[in-house]
């Protein structure tokens, strides 16, 4: 017997004038309980259509004794006060024992509070400019968000090619112009200072730079960077682009090779010129040995003086005899002069010109100007 889809109306008996039978309305009354019976099902039904079945039946999930919430989610056994931690929180407020949920631009305010982590097994992964040079935890504009001290490595695991206590990632796309430069969207000038070192990719291992320049116009920064002889830019992406202000961070090289141009040899013997930089400063330290074929000797240093002219003394040697010299380096110049002292008598004058043959020579020296 189908349960009926509409329910069936019975009209009462109306007295004697009825012209229905008992038999009649007696199967009016047993269809209906039959009805019925086959609706609600007998004890423990197995008719999984049957209400006994659905409300009583262990293998039953419509709306059985488990209690279906969405496709898959089923045996709910939270208790009553911990789902009602969830009532009456605001996204992206942290209340006092209710659980936190983030907002809609998935910000959680954890206002005056401590968070505190303990017993952190694994990583904890950080997302760009979250950490400065301090191991302090920045915004999205580079501002300290949090007071207090640093992170301390032993209590947080940070994935070296994300971040490293020496290195913060850039967090802006670079783009390659020359050799010496790229380029970033806005306005740099106060992120990036000349003497601020970095590192980057270009298809291989990690490339190391100073940066000696930083300008902007019409919304570009354009950087300039330099590692003389070790490592140029190349029209490739760039990619892995960290920088640091510290001094010497970890991985940097302490000195970088540079490859400079001599004047008034025939041959070069033997010759090294390395730098390195602080802030807008440069230190170069040289030596320069080989066979004469012109009365001058200049070199060039590794970056135009951007200071004051430089007058330095040096030892030298002149057709394998030594004695006492000076360099100069004139501002906004990159050609370094060396001159030999010539005795006349009791007088030392300088601006000695140099013998065209035999070995020339300045011993290693020091020499600190502004870039």
């Amino acid at each position: 017997m189908a349960f009926p889809t509409t329910l069936d109306t019975i009209t009462p008996i109306s007295g004697c004038t009825d012209s229905r039978t008992l038999q009649t309305l007696t199967n009016e009354i047993i269809t209906l309980m039959e009805a019925v019976e086959t609706k609600v099902g007998v004890d423990s039904s197995a008719v999984v259509t049957t209400l006994d079945y659905k409300l009583a039946n262990a293998a039953s999930i419509d709306p059985g004794h488990e209690h279906t919430l969405a496709t898959g989610a089923r045996n709910v056994t939270a208790s009553a006060a911990e789902l009602n931690q969830l009532d009456g929180v605001t996204p992206g407020t942290v209340s006092n024992s209710k659980a936190v949920v983030a907002d809609a631009s998935r910000n959680i305010d954890f206002g005056s509070g401590t968070l505190t982590i303990n017993n952190i097994d694994g990583a904890i992964a950080l997302s760009t400019n979250t950490i400065d040079s301090s191991n302090k935890i920045l915004d999205a504009s580079g501002t300290n968000t949090f007071s207090g001290t640093a992170i301390s490595a032993s209590n947080l695991i940070i994935d070296e090619e994300t971040y490293s206590s020496d290195w913060v990632t850039a967090g802006e796309t670079w783009t390659y112009v020359s050799a010496t430069t790229y380029t970033v969207t806005g306005d740099l000038t106060g992120k990036y200072n000349k003497g601020d070192k970095i590192r980057l990719k270009q298809g291989g291992a990690y490339k190391y730079f100073y940066i000696v320049n930083v300008a902007h116009a019409a919304g570009i920064t354009t950087v300039t960077v330099f590692a003389g002889s070790d490592y140029t830019l190349v029209s490739a992406t760039i990619t892995d682009n960290y920088y640091t202000k510290l001094e010497s961070p970890n991985g940097f090289p302490t000195t970088f090779n540079y490859t400079r141009a001599t004047n008034g040899f025939s041959s070069i013997t033997d010759s090294s010129t390395k730098f390195f930089i602080i802030g807008n400063v440069i230190f170069m330290v040289t030596y320069i040995l080989g066979v004469s074929n012109d009365t001058v000797f200049t070199f060039d240093a590794p970056l135009a003086n951007g200071g004051s002219q430089v007058v330095q003394p040096v030892s030298v040697l002149d057709n394998g005899t030594g004695q006492s010299g000076y360099l100069v380096l004139n501002n906004a110049s990159s050609t370094v002069a060396v001159y030999r002292y010539v005795v006349s008598g009791s007088n030392v004058m300088a601006g000695g010109v140099w013998t065209n043959t035999g070995n020339k020579l300045v011993y290693p020296l020091a020499v600190a100007y502004n870039y």
